[in-house]
């Protein structure tokens, strides 16, 4: 006889010990291993039949493991950087990891890392990567196809990606796949919150979410939620895939080796002159305006990149041309001949040939559909030092202004693509971005237009204030950090980015277009102007105390580097007071005797301050010129604005002593004032001429 009991203990159905398929999905607490025949208060409120058939699926390993193994493993990334910042080791080590791809069982394809070709190149070592990295959090999530990586403020949190921005090419005009600037997009563009892109990924989240809730099943085995704000994984290749041949080519994409493009070989100066013209540039622009990190810079000239790559070519070009202001070699007029005595204007061409090669290549490689690289970005900057003080202005202003929206482009105004630990990429796309920002206000200001990137559209922190040599020390824990007691030669660039604010608050407010629409409501025109140079006023008072003793000029500085910064920074503060107070200057009508004024009188002696700052900088200039002053833009700039204020002053005495004299008043008050403005306004154009024969815009205010 069979056992009773056995046999009604094989009937029995196990009691369930997880929850019920509806609330896996949902997430929700569930009762049903509890309740009465196992059906769940949540299936019986939903109408749904309570099902415990869906597998469970494995799970990764703990999250705080993982996460402690990426944070090491960035540590030691950082760590071999600081060793080796000039090599990419991504060939060597295979492609990032993304963080949290165990959860989503992704794995990099088996062509996405692959050992380095043995190929010779000229110099034997391969193009540095010049891509921005972007450092991810332990909750970030990646997938590789990103949306954006501005994530406030939206309904569902974003992932962040990585820029992977092209790079150079190799020496034979090919690319691998990672490594060479083969223009192919690579997706590394940033949208804003408002952009509409962000609702694709609300779309295919939504989407997801309702399929799997209606089908009772679920999903399909090995299907996962896609995370808010992401592109499905599945794509369709004819949409989503790198340009078609033809867009690559109209972009100038094969022109990745000099060899493609004639004359920017041809116009590339002997060795012994290119050595030359770069000492230049170092030893007069960058100590002013640090666009590069002169060891990197000369780590890739002795490597040989600029045979290699064209856009690094295009770059020394550009450096060529701006030195060519500060050289006396015939050689870089371009011109067949040695020079002859007395026929410097010809110097006024300096570095032509150098500019208009690299403006041909700009012509054909056009960068418009792929995403700007650190070499494209470097060389706006380069133009707009060339040809800022060409007729007309406004071209260099343009050429900035466009370098602008590429850097927005590929995000670099944003702090959260910079890694947290100091690195020689970061810093380089901080140097660029800021000497664009720096050069849009200054450049708004020459052609009195309003600024193409305002200051709340940046949040990324200016560059460090550490010199050079100290980017890379022997010591891991002292790189990036400026010994105690050595003033930076940077400090004075961030010093100039603060003055610049100044000066584009000031376009921004005091020559609006429309000042109604600038001014708070309820208060005049006449009071907002006064609190608006108020407010002026105390914000280059706090800028001049800011400044270190290094930097305070004095006629008699040894350190000819301090002595150049100190005397642009104070050239651009008294330029700075101009700029405020040269509105509210009585016009030259309002002071005849026989009209009146009819202008609400403004509480600060406008034209007083003017003239003061205007001699002041006259002081300057003659000091800095004899001692051999190297940022020759500034001097021009300041002669420009001094010197019309001077000789505005001198007409509007003039004026009025024509008209005391109709009225029977003799000019004995005027005569001395005269006299002495007129000595300042010889004084501006001796400085002028003295550069007239270099700089075409000095020659035409000659």
């Amino acid at each position: 006889m069979p056992n009773t009991a056995s046999v009604a203990s094989n009937n029995i159905k196990p009691r369930p010990e997880r929850a019920c398929d509806l609330c896996r999905r949902r997430k929700t607490k569930c009762d049903g291993p509890s309740a009465p025949d196992n059906v769940c208060s949540n299936c019986v409120q939903n109408n749904q039949s309570c099902t415990y058939l869906e597998a469970s699926r494995p799970r990764g390993p703990p999250k705080a493991y993982v996460s402690g193994l990426e944070d090491r493993l960035e540590k030691m990334e950082a760590l071999l950087k600081r060793l080796r910042p000039e090599v990419d080791f991504t060939q060597h080590l295979g492609p990032p990891i993304i963080r949290d791809s165990w959860k989503l069982g992704a794995r990099p394809s088996s062509s996405a890392w692959r050992p380095i070709k043995k190929k010779s190149h000229p110099t034997g070592l391969r193009p540095l990567d010049h891509s921005l990295k972007t450092r991810e959090k332990s909750s970030d999530t990646e997938t590789g196809n990103i949306l954006s990586s501005d994530d406030e403020g939206t309904p569902f949190p974003c992932a962040k990606r990585k820029l992977n921005l092209p790079t150079p090419g190799n020496s034979d005009g090919e690319t691998d796949k990672d490594d060479g600037d083969t223009g192919v997009d690579h997706g590394s563009r940033l949208y804003g919150k408002s952009a509409d892109i962000h609702l694709v990924g609300s779309m295919v989240f939504w989407k997801y979410q309702h399929t799997k809730e209606a089908t009772p099943q679920g999903s399909q085995p090995g299907a996962h939620p896609p995370d808010p704000g992401m592109f499905p994984k599945v794509r369709r290749p004819i949409y989503w895939g790198p340009p078609f041949p033809w867009e690559l080519e109209w972009e100038g994409v094969h022109l990745t080796n000099p060899a493609y493009f004639r004359s920017v070989r041809d116009s590339f100066p002997s060795p012994d002159l290119a050595e030359e013209l770069v000492d230049l540039y170092f030893t007069h622009v960058n100590v002013v305006y640090p666009l590069f990190h002169r060891p990197t810079f000369y780590n890739h000239w002795n490597k040989g990149l600029q045979c290699r790559d064209v856009c690094f070519t295009s770059v020394c070009m550009l450096v060529f041309a701006v030195a060519s202001r500060w050289s006396t070699d015939p050689r870089v007029l371009g011109e067949p001949g040695p020079a002859k005595p007395g026929d410097s204007p010809r110097y006024r061409k300096a570095g032509w040939r150098y500019f208009s090669a690299t403006i041909d290549l700009f012509a054909h490689r056009r960068s418009i559909l792929l995403p700007a690289t650190l070499f494209e970005l470097q060389l706006h900057c380069l133009i707009f030092m060339y040809l800022r003080y060409y007729l007309p202005q406004g071209t260099a202003w343009a050429f900035n202004s466009i370098g602008l929206r590429k850097a927005q482009d590929v995000g670099i105004h944003r702090k959260k693509l910079y890694q947290k630990d100091p690195n020689a990429k970061d810093e380089l796309w901080k140097r660029v971005l800021w000497t664009m920002v720096g050069f849009d206000r200054e450049g708004s200001v020459d052609v009195g237009r309003s600024c193409a990137l305002r200051e709340e559209d940046v949040d990324v922190d200016p560059p460090l204030i550490v010199d050079d040599e100290y980017w890379v020390t022997d010591n891991l824990e002292s790189a990036f950090q400026q010994p105690s007691g050595k003033p930076s030669h940077m400090e004075a660039f961030g010093l100039w980015l603060n003055l610049s604010k100044i000066s584009a608050f000031a376009v921004c407010t005091l020559y609006a277009v429309d000042k109604s629409k600038v001014a708070p409501a309820g208060i005049t025109t006449s009071e907002w102007k006064a609190r608006t140079v108020a407010q002026l006023n105390a914000a280059m008072s706090q800028w001049v105390d800011s400044l270190p003793d290094h930097l305070r000029w004095s006629p008699n500085m040894g350190d000819r580097v301090f002595a150049t910064q100190s005397a642009t920074l104070f050239l651009g503060y008294y330029l700075n007071q101009i700029l405020i107070y040269r509105p509210f200057i009585p016009s030259v009508k309002s002071d005849s005797a026989k009209t009146p004024s009819s202008r609400v009188r403004f509480p600060f002696p406008a034209l007083p301050i003017c003239l003061n700052a205007a001699r002041s900088a006259i002081r300057i200039l003659e000091t800095e010129r004899k001692a051999g002053f190297s940022n020759i833009p500034i001097i021009i700039r300041a002669c420009q604005e001094a010197g019309g204020i001077l000789i505005t002053h001198v007409w509007r005495l003039k004026t009025r002593d024509r008209a005391l004299a109709a009225e029977g008043i003799p000019r004995r008050y005027s005569g001395p004032l005269i006299a002495d403005l007129v000595v300042d306004v010889h004084k501006v154009i001796d400085i002028l001429d003295g550069v007239a024969d270099r700089w075409p815009l000095a020659y035409s205010l000659v």
